[in-house]
């Protein structure tokens, strides 16, 4: 859950930021050429900090990801262990 958060407030954060940028540019007096260049530099950092924030999320969809992995696994040997479940083999003196 806290994963899920942290992601809807940085997607937020970062919406914001691109649209009172955009704002701020189109409000600001520049030439046509001008205003092109500096709306494409905009979106090429707009693609670059789009990129790595999908980078953070993969990241943390990986960390949870593992987690979960390795709870399902330590809970997995506890109760085999716990059962006398040995995978499936053969004891002596078992038909």
């Amino acid at each position: 859950m806290n994963y899920e958060r942290s992601a809807n407030v940085s997607l937020y954060f970062l919406l914001g930021g691109l649209v009172g940028a955009a704002t701020a540019l189109c409000l600001a007096p520049r030439s046509g050429r001008d205003m092109r260049q500096m709306l494409g530099e905009r979106v090429r950092e707009g693609q670059d900090a789009a990129g790595r924030a999908v980078e953070r999320g993969r990241e943390m969809v990986q960390r949870a990801a593992d987690t979960l992995r390795r709870r399902r696994t330590d809970e997995g040997q506890y109760s085999a262990a716990e059962s006398g479940f040995n995978g499936g083999e053969r004891q002596e003196g078992q038909i």
